[in-house]
């Protein structure tokens, strides 16, 4: 959720500090991908349906065991490597995830995460009806040059039957840092959806 509320705040004119440690200067890796808007074709959510996931307790994270300590002490859980098959899957919702962002599309962005992360992360970020306004506000892509681009790494599945990946995130926007997100992934309905993200610095070379 890091990005959506730091849009959130930024129209609220709150003032957001990146720290050193999180962020680096990083020629672009060869797997980095640049997705294009137009690749963002996810259904987007609704106000409405959005808006039960504010009334609705959060339950308990759905991964207690990566949730334990912080960024820094983070330890990858075990698993297998994934097939090709999966890979590919993963890959595609973490590229048209990267799509959405380019273009802008906040409510088809929320329709690549799983109802359970987003009532959490809705309760854990405070987010409230008026950051849902903003997310619903009309909005062009971005530039080109301004566009996200992320690299798909170490593909795992792990015990309970989820699938782990490490995602390698340059952003223009702040001075081509890196930053390096553990994201979990579930099927559901024939494709991958992101069930919960663990944000890491991104000097933690784990999964590269």
């Amino acid at each position: 959720m890091r990005r959506f509320i730091a849009l959130w705040c930024a129209l609220l004119a709150f003032t957001v500090l990146v720290s050193a440690a999180s962020a680096q200067d990083a020629t672009p890796a060869a797997d980095q991908v640049t997705p294009d808007p137009a690749a963002c074709q996810v259904e987007p959510r609704t106000i409405e349906t959005l808006t039960t996931f504010l009334a609705t307790p959060a339950a308990v994270d759905a991964t207690p065991e990566i949730e334990t300590g912080t960024p820094e002490t983070f330890v990858v859980p075990e698993g297998e490597p994934a097939d090709a098959e999966t890979v590919a899957g993963v890959t595609a919702t973490a590229h048209e995830l990267f799509a959405c962002y380019n273009a802008n599309a906040y409510l088809q962005v929320f329709g690549l995460f799983t109802d359970e992360y987003l009532t959490r992360s809705f309760a854990e970020e405070g987010v409230n009806e008026e950051a849902l306004g903003f997310f619903s506000m009309p909005a062009e892509a971005r530039p080109p040059e301004a566009r996200e681009s992320v690299a798909v790494r170490d593909v795992q599945v792990l015990a309970d039957g989820r699938v782990s990946a490490f995602l390698v995130v340059r952003n223009p926007e702040a001075g081509d840092a890196t930053f390096m997100d553990y994201t979990i992934f579930i099927e559901r309905d024939g494709r991958y959806l992101i069930d919960d993200v663990i944000f890491l610095p991104a000097e933690d070379e784990q999964g590269s």
